[in-house]
């Protein structure tokens, strides 16, 4: 159970971001239909094209590197990126744009924000659980 747990942290806080999202602007805005559903979802497309094109990720190979550890294994990252991408959010108009700028905070926020916690732990945490985890001020997320 810890090596599923460690390997769901980052899809899980990933899944409740996006949901979390798309569930409070849907209860503001009630069932916009399928376009503003679709612009959610290009929006967070959008979002994660940015970050991977930003970030250089389509340029090198995943690292395989340690699992999820330390302080980084207690995924809180939707406590903050849900409320963020919602207030970015609320008040747009129209609401195809709200749901668009909603996915796209969602992504960015939540690679952003969990990218730097990681580097936050690993940069405070030399050893978790027993593993050595290598502080690397280099350390890309």
């Amino acid at each position: 159970m810890r090596a599923l747990t460690q390997a769901l942290a980052v899809p899980q806080g990933f899944t409740l971001s996006i949901a979390g999202t798309l569930t409070a602007i849907i209860g503001h805005y009630g069932h916009p239909g399928f376009l503003p559903i679709w612009l959610f979802v290009a929006g967070s497309g959008v979002g994660f094209c940015t970050m991977a094109l930003g970030t250089s990720a389509h340029r090198t190979t995943p690292s395989s590197g340690p699992p999820v550890l330390g302080a980084a294994i207690l995924n809180i990252a939707p406590v903050f990126v849900v409320p963020a991408a919602v207030a970015v959010s609320w008040w747009l108009k129209p609401i195809e744009l709200s749901f668009f700028i909603a996915g796209l905070v969602a992504v960015i926020g939540y690679i952003v924000w969990f990218g730097g916690y990681m580097l936050l732990d690993r940069r405070f945490t030399s050893q978790a659980d027993g593993v050595t985890v290598a502080v690397d001020p280099t350390f890309d997320s």
